[in-house]
């Protein structure tokens, strides 16, 4: 016999169906979205994105990024990287997706510095920092490691980036001054030193030398030997308090927007050696700055010019011209138009600016004028904004020069050896005793144009005063 139900029964029991086969489904959300059964987390996260296109972009993005967070918590760190990459593939700002990203790459370069891999960890700090460029814990802990190899100008850069991004952080200021320690800048390493016992006398970086003995290694250093004679006002030397010179050394290679430079950081180094010798107070080396670095990094070293007798800058990197204006380019400027220049590049004004207190001498060297790849890829929005090939000719005021690797409007080479001909020449130049500084650069030139067939004649801008000026003489400090 044959029963017929009433029609609310009959939609009764298909919605009673229904929820049950969708029970399994709505359980799996849940479980997804978080809590403390990371095994269950990770099956349910799974069974969304096992069904693929049939998900919305938002379920597949929150599923990547929790299964990354269990993986994560149960120290399966690679799988949880690669599910963080896969959330930002679908949406480049989940927030929530870059931070623990961040975190997990930290953990992988640590991993890596375990195992004795520093390029591996390198290579794990730099893309935490591509994702998370404001994260000052990343900028010191990779400033670490290039101490550890001995890559003292990125050492310095990093920490000061690190210090820029949080001026309370201990591990910058310590980094920093074991850094300059490490390149018998004394002065600095005392600064820095000093910084991080303000912040905390009793920080302990696990360093064989701690911190305490490394400032009183510095102090001892930076001390005059008794009764010693240096040279005073510019020339000869003669007997009275030492004459304090300082100079900032910048060397930028790896540019994030065009092809790296083969030589500005090794030409960096060769400069800074050679002031080094001509027993400079205090000689900064710094590679790669990024824009914020960059401002950071004068801020510091006009600081110390300001009581200084002679401020020394030597710039190589990119350098550009726009209307009229010169710049050096940051290693992080994207410059997609030529109004973006001001506001990604530091104006050529800026390092006069932070010379400018210096008593007697203030000199800019810019190895700046190569090929550059910015100009051909800028988007031009006037006419009336001129692009120039080169640096522009400038005029300082007295007492300042600024010399050109290349004369205005032209381009300098990087040469076939490991250093451009120009940074050999001065290198060669700067240690060379009793020459006048004048003669320097017109030696300078005259070794230049040899070594490049008078392809390319450095220049020097700007004229100082009837006083002799040497790097060094023949006589002992």
């Amino acid at each position: 016999m044959r029963t017929t139900l009433p029609p609310g029964v009959l939609l009764l029991l298909l919605a009673l169906c229904g929820s049950a086969s969708a029970a399994p489904a709505q359980d799996n959300y849940a479980a997804c979205n978080g809590g403390n059964d990371h095994a269950g987390i990770i099956s349910a996260c799974s069974w969304i994105l096992d069904r693929g296109d049939g998900e919305s972009v938002s379920n597949r993005k929150n599923a990547f990024f929790y299964r990354g967070l269990a993986y994560q918590v149960t120290d399966r760190l690679d799988q949880a990287i690669d599910d963080y990459h896969k959330a930002l593939a679908l949406d480049a700002a989940f927030g929530p997706a870059i931070q623990n990203l961040t975190v997990g790459l930290n953990s992988r370069a640590s991993a890596a510095l375990d195992h004795g891999d520093s390029g591996g960890a390198l290579a794990a700090y730099d893309e935490s920092i591509r994702l998370n460029p404001k994260n000052a814990v990343t900028f010191g802990n990779r400033a670490v490691v290039h101490l550890r190899r001995d890559e003292l100008g990125l050492a310095v850069a990093d920490c000061m980036e690190s210090a820029a991004l949080d001026p309370k952080y201990i591990l910058a200021r310590d980094v920093c001054g074991r850094a300059y320690l490490a390149q018998h800048d004394y002065a600095n390493a005392v600064t820095a030193f000093t910084q991080a016992f303000v912040l905390d006398p009793h920080f302990s970086d696990g360093e064989p030398l701690s911190m305490a003995d490394a400032l009183k290694q510095a102090q001892a250093a930076l001390a005059p030997p008794t009764g010693a004679t240096v040279p005073a006002g510019g020339g000869p030397p003669s007997a009275g308090p030492p004459e304090v010179r300082v100079a900032l050394v910048i060397g930028n290679s790896h540019y994030a927007a065009v092809g790296a430079l083969p030589n500005p950081q090794r030409d960096a180094d060769l400069v800074a050696a050679a002031l080094r010798q001509d027993g400079f107070t205090s000689v900064v080396t710094v590679d790669d700055l990024s824009r914020q670095a960059f401002v950071a990094v004068l801020r510091d070293f006009e600081a110390k010019a300001d009581k200084a007798d002679w401020a020394v800058v030597y710039y190589a990197g990119h350098g550009l011209e726009i209307g009229g204006v010169n710049y050096l380019v940051p290693v992080d400027a994207r410059l997609e138009s030529d109004r973006d220049v001001p506001d990604e590049a530091i104006p050529l004004d800026r390092i006069l600016s932070a010379v400018s207190g210096a008593g007697k001498l203030r000199l800019i060297v810019l190895d700046a004028c190569r090929n550059n790849p910015f100009l051909a890829q800028m988007k031009r929005t006037s006419a009336e904004r001129s692009v120039g090939r080169g640096l522009a000719r400038v005029e300082p005021d007295q007492a300042t020069l600024i010399a050109y690797s290349a004369k205005d409007g032209s381009t300098a080479e990087d040469g076939d050896g490991g250093d451009s001909p120009f940074a050999a020449a001065l290198a060669k130049r700067f240690v060379e005793p009793d020459v006048e500084i004048n003669k320097v650069f017109r030696e300078v030139r005259e070794d230049v144009l040899k070594e490049t067939g008078r392809r390319q004649e450095p220049f020097v801008y700007g004229s100082l005063p009837p006083t002799d000026f040497y790097f060094t003489t023949g006589k002992a400090h």
